[in-house]
C-alpha cells in the first residue's frame, strides 16, 4: 500500500487487489523453490518458516505442496482463517507447529496469539508457542535455538 497498511495499492504483493492470483503465484514460486531440494535430497526432513504475512503464505503454500514439512514454523504470524478446516486439519495433525511471538510485536498483540494457538487447536494441531523479548522481527538466538533442536 502507498500510505502504510491501507489506502490506494502500489504493488500488487498479497494486497486486496487480485488477491486469489498472488496467493496461486507465490505457491508455485515457492513449489519450484523447493522442487530441486526435494529432488536432490528425498529424504530430507524439512523445515518451513513463515515470517509476518509469510506465516500464511508458507501455510497455503504447504496445503498443495505435495509434501509434508517436519516442522512448520509461524512466526509473528497466523496460520489463514479463510482455510477450510477439513484441508487445514489434514496438513496440521501431528505435524511440529511452532508459534513465535515477539512479546512487543506492534502488530501481534497477546491476545491475538492466544486466539491463533485456540485455532490451531480446534484444527487439530499442538502447537508449541516460543516467546521473546522483541518487537516484530526474527530474533537470532531463536532462531538458532530452533535450529539446534533435535526433536524432529
Amino acid at each position: 500500500y502507498l500510505n502504510g497498511n491501507g489506502g490506494r495499492v502500489g504493488a500488487s504483493w498479497m494486497t486486496r487487489e487480485d488477491r486469489l492470483s498472488e496467493i496461486t503465484d507465490q505457491a508455485d514460486y515457492l513449489q519450484q523453490l523447493v522442487a530441486p531440494v526435494l529432488a536432490a535430497a528425498p529424504g530430507a526432513r524439512l523445515t518451513v518458516l513463515g515470517f509476518s504475512q509469510g506465516a500464511a503464505t508458507a501455510s497455503r503454500w504447504l496445503l498443495k505442496a505435495g509434501f509434508r514439512p517436519a516442522r512448520l514454523i509461524l512466526w509473528a504470524g497466523a496460520f489463514p482463517e479463510d482455510i477450510d478446516p477439513e484441508l487445514a486439519g489434514r496438513l496440521l495433525r501431528d505435524l511440529s507447529l511452532v508459534l513465535v511471538a515477539g512479546k512487543q510485536d506492534e502488530y501481534v498483540s497477546a491476545e491475538q496469539v492466544q486466539a491463533q494457538l485456540a485455532s490451531l487447536r480446534e484444527l487439530g494441531a499442538a502447537p508449541e508457542l516460543v516467546k521473546f523479548g522483541g518487537g516484530h522481527t526474527l530474533d537470532a538466538a531463536v532462531l538458532r535455538e530452533l535450529l539446534l533442536r533435535n526433536d524432529l
